[in-house]
């Protein structure tokens, strides 16, 4: 969970998750990250003549094998009013924000949706259907 709302002269703001990788934890398909992944952020200042404060508290967890740990941690920068300079880990960011998926029509469509058992048994199964075909799936 991310929570920017103690920040000051933001109107918006979030980061963003790249498409993580599939990954085999403990014998399970799952996804996630190898190594370090920065969230590339998005910030709308309210008003760009007056400073930034981005205040961020974060709960996250972090697995390295078969150990998990949850953190609970509080971030804050303050930037000055004006034209930012780009920052050393400006490339890093940009890296990372080319994976994070892109919004609009990937010209995916739900073609059908079934449901099998009920209560804590519940298994839902969702058909896609792609224009532009699948490779290699990982599904």
């Amino acid at each position: 969970m991310f929570d920017w709302r103690a920040s000051t002269n933001v109107s918006v703001a979030d980061a963003y998750w790249p498409v993580p990788e599939r990954l085999n934890l403990l014998g399970f398909e799952t996804y996630g990250y190898s190594s370090d992944v920065p969230l590339p952020p998005s910030v709308a200042v309210a008003d760009p003549g007056k400073p930034v404060e981005l205040r961020l508290r974060a709960n996250y967890a972090i697995c390295s094998g078969e150990i998990f740990t949850y953190h609970d941690e509080s971030f804050a920068v303050r930037l000055p009013a004006g034209a930012a300079n780009r920052s050393a880990h400006g490339r890093l960011t940009e890296a990372f924000s080319e994976r994070v998926p892109k919004t609009g029509d990937a010209g995916l469509r739900i073609v059908g949706v079934i449901a099998m058992g009920s209560g804590k048994n519940l298994i839902m199964e969702v058909m896609v259907a792609s224009e532009a075909g699948f490779s290699l799936p990982p599904m």
